[in-house]
């Protein structure tokens, strides 16, 4: 969403230059948003999240420049209304802020928390800033972001890529976009479950939990009976039904997580 997260001395040469032509295969050792733009990617439909990332980085330094290591939250964002009790601070506590363009545990181009970008376009609107002074970045140096990042080997520390890159997001922006993607969910779960408003807060909490860590449209596909149980209100069932694939697996999550996940819905069980 396995260690990420040791800190990288650049590689890259100032604008112009080339990254590595030969990635390295091996792990070394080692952030924005329109107010418009509430969607993980661009181009997908309110019920069609992109599946998230999930394995998770440990935590790591972060200082003003160089921009190194996991981005730390920030308040300065408000929640949208109609996110249910903790989902946002769980949210911060289970998944790792990532300040610049990474690639996840299946390849894709990824930044912030988990927000995947499709292709360079989609990185476009976000608001990155540059490495070097803090300015606001060119469409064509977020292009040349992806791009670097894109042609590299996946299942590297998400550190690993710092050394290819020349942006960074801020903070409060990796926490506006986190929020966006969290209310981008919960909109595509109502969509999907009529019922949802009359669900005890707690399930809702596990549920979005579910959906922002799978995306909705793995979520449903790949917990057929889980969601069986939701639509019935068999809130028992649905505990048992809600395990996801454990660390140390990388593309795992804790045990912990898993653990919460199922006592919120145990909760409500009756």
């Amino acid at each position: 969403m396995p260690n990420r997260y040791l800190d990288l001395e650049r590689a890259l040469a100032d604008k112009g230059g080339t990254a590595p032509s030969q990635p390295d295969a091996q792990p070394a050792a080692a952030a924005a948003l329109p107010a418009t733009m509430s969607r993980r990617t661009a181009g997908r439909t309110p019920t069609d999240t992109p599946r998230r990332q999930r394995y998770r980085p440990m935590a790591g330094s972060f200082s003003a420049y160089p921009f190194r290591g996991p981005a730390p939250y920030s308040t300065a964002a408000t929640a949208p209304p109609g996110l249910p009790g903790d989902v946002v601070a769980r949210t911060r506590r289970f998944e790792a802020a990532i300040n610049h363009m990474y690639l996840d545990s299946v390849g894709a181009v990824t930044i912030g928390v988990g927000h995947m970008l499709s292709s360079p376009e989609a990185a476009i609107p976000l608001k990155l800033l540059r490495d070097s002074d803090g300015k606001p970045a060119t469409e064509a140096e977020k292009r040349a972001d992806f791009d670097s990042v894109a042609q590299r080997v996946k299942n590297n520390p998400a550190s690993f890529y710092k050394q290819y890159v020349r942006l960074h997001m801020a903070p409060d922006t990796i926490e506006a976009m986190l929020l966006a993607d969290l209310d981008h969910v919960l909109t595509g779960l109502r969509g999907r479950l009529p019922d949802w408003d009359q669900y005890p807060v707690a399930a809702q909490e596990a549920l979005l939990d579910m959906g922002f860590n799978l995306g909705e449209r793995k979520l449903f596909e790949l917990f057929p009976k889980f969601i069986a149980a939701v639509r019935a209100k068999d809130w028992r069932t649905a505990a048992a039904e809600s395990k996801r694939t454990e660390l140390p697996n990388p593309k795992g999550i804790p045990k912990s997580r898993n653990d919460e996940i199922r006592a919120l819905l145990e909760s409500v069980a009756r």
